[in-house]
């Protein structure tokens, strides 16, 4: 029996070293840690006025920063931009009857007023970081996937409609060159050919 505990004591610390080098802090291996701080003060309290108390020597805050959240924000609109415009062709270009695109359409832009609704939020999440002088990160980690995964979503949705479509249409199959035979059409109708 003491052989059988004496055996899980030295596998117990076999892992124990295992998992502890497995969740090792960086100091402890040897590296030097980077305060997250990109010379940015943290956040003073604020004075009875409401307004933040900065020191005397507070820091400037870098044009560069400004530029990269604007210009991250104009990226998302214009993404924004480019399915709406998706959206409306498609919408446009439905038939009377066609209620999957018109649908498809309703869809794309759906997502793209969510995608305009959403660059500003974190427009002004990171304009109100930046007067504070937030610390930390201004990474968006779930928003850009979730966008992703909608617009995956609506993609496969839309094709897997319009095989379905297909595959009703399949007994009325339409014609080689549609635009010629709605000219030949329009020119029997007009001079009353019986061919």
């Amino acid at each position: 029996m003491e052989d059988l505990t004496a055996s899980a004591r030295e596998h117990f610390n076999a892992v124990k070293t295992k998992v502890t080098a497995y969740f090792a802090t960086p100091a402890s291996q040897g590296y030097q840690i980077v305060p997250p701080s990109y010379g940015a003060i943290p956040v003073q309290a604020t004075a009875a006025n409401g307004l933040q108390s900065l020191p005397s020597d507070a820091t400037k805050i870098e044009p560069k920063v400004w530029l990269a959240s604007e210009r991250t924000f104009l990226n998302w609109l214009r993404v924004s931009l480019l399915i709406s415009s998706f959206a409306l062709a498609l919408f446009n270009s439905a038939a009377v009857g066609d209620n999957v695109t018109k649908g498809m359409g309703m869809t794309y832009a759906v997502i793209s007023l969510g995608m305009l609704g959403y660059a500003w939020t974190m427009q002004e999440r990171r304009r109100h970081r930046i007067i504070n002088r937030y610390s930390g990160h201004h990474d968006e980690i779930y928003g850009p996937v979730i966008v992703c995964g909608l617009i995956f979503v609506a993609v496969l949705l839309n094709f897997i409609l319009r095989v379905n479509q297909r595959e009703a249409l399949r007994h009325n199959p339409t014609p080689k060159n549609p635009w010629f035979t709605t000219v030949v059409e329009q020119v029997q109708t007009a001079f009353v050919v019986d061919w």
